[in-house]
């Protein structure tokens, strides 16, 4: 015990002459690598830092890909042909591109809008926008399928948009021109386009859609429509009523996400210069708390992803020069990171959690639009340092402790065997006198008896004499 106390004190003394400089010119702490505790250390003070980054190279194409998702079965994201005519595959860790091995696909415009994953069977689903079919894409086999869920119509701009509803196990696309929403059962690979069919007539309707697990709803974003669209995916109804009064312009809002640390979603602005902020148990709908945006360009942000380990959202820059990212907590904003120029560069966006990274899909951009988060070196190392100095003091207090209870235990160990050895003297002198007693009147009741044996004798010797 007394050469593990001594080992942890060596230990501290070593730990002590580490805590070093931060390393200068090392901007990230490897997400991957940090703690709860690093992490929540470095948002206190403010140093979590992104950077930007693009994958591939596409040229300048119109309208190649409309969102994005991630299938985590397989570790890789997937992008919707908008006009592509092939589904955009990205490795998140290696910056692999391949636009080319899900090809064959229709050469048509706007085919797909919108793209969901769903665990219960590993598929993918995207939304059909223009296209008469859903694209189902097996992340497993990179195959394709456009025609088990056909029959979907020829008329232009239907949905927009898709989200997995856990709770029934079904797809719900939001629909953008058409008057009815999209209804997917992946199990039993049917679309129903009836059951829900009782919105207006109106064109871009809603534009993007998000499941709430606390409430089991989903919830659409208004594009022109003046209220988001509710819909209860247990009872098959919808509601536009309740969240409504959001004003007749076009092209409000494109792309809704739910933030869990919060209980709010939050919509990406497209045309209006402020964030549309959606709380789902009070049914209030809040477009004053994050404002102050440009006014121009008309189609700012496209698509909006939550990122769990840092609690951000980001939104896709559509023809905005710079990503917004939103701290759900604090409702700010930061436009600070510029990403480029040109008219829609990147629409629909996915998170990548374990490696801090969202992804968004290039529309007219010539890459895939890599955000990748971390926090400032020079100031998680030092109280990375300071942790580990805290670790092995508290190893020393409990090595110390752990000695302390033994000599404790030792002492305690050593007095019960004294009382023992003391009680087992005392029980054999007890004993030795009650043997001595015993023998003592034994002696006692044997002379009592020979003392009586002579006095017999004596009377007989008496009678005797007296008779002669």
């Amino acid at each position: 015990l007394g050469g593990m106390v001594c080992e942890r004190a060596w230990s501290f003394l070593g730990w002590a002459a580490m805590l070093t400089a931060p390393t200068r010119g090392q901007l990230f702490v490897p997400p991957t690598n940090l703690t709860v505790a690093e992490l929540g250390y470095a948002s206190a003070l403010g140093a979590v830092r992104q950077e930007l980054d693009t994958i591939g190279a596409f040229g300048v194409n119109g309208d190649l890909w409309d969102g994005i998702a991630y299938a985590p079965s397989v570790g890789l994201l997937f992008g919707a042909p908008h006009s592509a005519h092939a589904v955009l595959v990205v490795n998140p860790r290696t910056h692999a591109v391949d636009s080319t091995s899900l090809g064959g696909l229709s050469t048509v415009s706007q085919k797909w809008t919108g793209l969901a994953y769903a665990p219960s069977v590993d598929m993918l689903y995207a939304a059909p926008h223009s296209a008469s079919a859903v694209l189902m894409i097996n992340p497993q086999t990179n195959v394709t399928d456009t025609t088990t869920l056909g029959g979907l119509g020829q008329q232009a701009t239907k949905w927009f948009g898709v989200a997995y509803a856990p709770s029934v196990d079904l797809l719900f696309a939001a629909p953008f021109d058409a008057t009815s929403v999209l209804m997917i059962n992946p199990r039993t690979n049917v679309s129903d386009t009836t059951t829900i069919d009782v919105l207006p007539s109106t064109s871009a309707k809603w534009a993007g859609i998000a499941y709430v697990p606390g409430v089991d709803k989903l919830y659409a974003a208004p594009y022109n429509s003046a209220s988001v669209l509710i819909i209860h995916p247990s009872i098959n109804a919808t509601d536009t009523a309740t969240l409504g009064g959001l004003g007749t312009g076009a092209g409000k809002w494109n792309g809704i996400a739910y933030a869990p640390s919060v209980g709010l979603l939050f919509a990406a602005p497209l045309a209006q210069t402020s964030v549309l902020i959606i709380n789902p148990i009070t049914n209030v709908a809040d477009t004053t708390t994050i404002t102050g945006l440009p006014v121009s360009p008309s189609d700012k942000w496209s698509g909006i992803a939550y990122l769990p380990v840092y609690d951000m959202l980001v939104a896709a820059p559509s023809t905005a020069d710079a990503v917004l990212i939103i701290n759900p907590r604090t409702n700010t904003t930061d436009t600070s990171h510029t990403a480029g120029s040109l008219s829609c560069q990147w629409r629909g966006i996915a998170a990548v959690p374990s490696i801090s990274t969202v992804f968004a899909a290039p529309c007219h951009g010539q890459a895939v639009l890599a955000v990748r988060f971390g926090a400032e070196a020079s100031v998680v190392e030092p109280f990375r340092q300071i942790n580990n100095l805290s670790n092995v003091l508290a190893a020393t207090q409990a090595a110390l402790s752990a000695t302390a209870s033994a000599l404790s235990a030792s002492e305690e160990a050593r007095s019960s065997t004294q009382a023992a050895m003391l009680s087992t003297q005392l029980s054999t002198q007890q004993s030795t006198q009650n043997a001595f007693a015993s023998i003592a009147t034994a002696l006692s009741a044997t002379v009592a008896s020979q003392n009586s044996t002579a006095a017999a004798l004596s009377a007989s010797v008496a009678a005797q004499s007296s008779t002669e």
